[in-house]
């Protein structure tokens, strides 16, 4: 499990029988957002320091040097990893001056790109498949679909923003 200590912001992450607990961050003013990866070695997460601004991170499950992952003028966060584990989906902080976005960066390279049409979308979460992103829009209630294939958005359905997650086989 891992999980934002309320005690102290970090990250952490414990056995499901509540042993082996190990404290992965030090120094976080916030940690939130723990995402496994799909091989379940690398954490992302979003965490802000002493800029105040929140960015996405990872860092092994057992321990050991967190990596930023991308630091751009904007504030990031809602990480999920791909299905098979080689990038990173996050969004961009959004404000009228600067509608932010989606991006995805490749592990490998290190090459940020930026979904196409996504400004003012966020809370991006991968499908199980990877054909698609689903996501909220700054501007309404709706949640919206991202086909990977056509590089097109659709509406889905009329719900108060929260935290979208897809069901293990995807149909869901």
């Amino acid at each position: 499990i891992a999980y934002t200590s309320l005690a102290d912001n970090e990250l952490w992450r414990c056995r499901a029988d509540g042993k082996e607990c190990l404290q992965l961050t030090q120094g976080f003013r916030q940690t939130m957002m723990p995402r496994w990866s799909p091989d379940g070695r690398m954490i992302a997460f979003m965490g802000r320091g002493v800029s105040g601004a929140w960015r996405i991170f990872v860092v092994p499950a057992d321990g050991g040097v967190t990596r930023l992952l991308s630091s751009s003028g904007q504030s990031e966060g809602d990480p999920d990893w791909s299905p098979d584990g080689n990038r990173v989906v996050f969004g961009e902080a959004w404000t009228v001056s600067a509608p932010g976005g989606i991006h995805i960066l490749d592990m490998h390279t290190n090459q940020v790109s930026m979904v196409p049409e996504s400004a003012g979308y966020f809370s991006p979460r991968w499908s199980p498949d990877g054909r698609f992103l689903v996501a909220f829009h700054a501007g309404d209630q709706y949640l919206y679909l991202f086909e990977f294939s056509s590089g097109k958005w659709r509406r889905l359905a009329e719900i108060p923003s929260i935290y979208p997650n897809w069901s293990p086989d995807g149909k869901y």
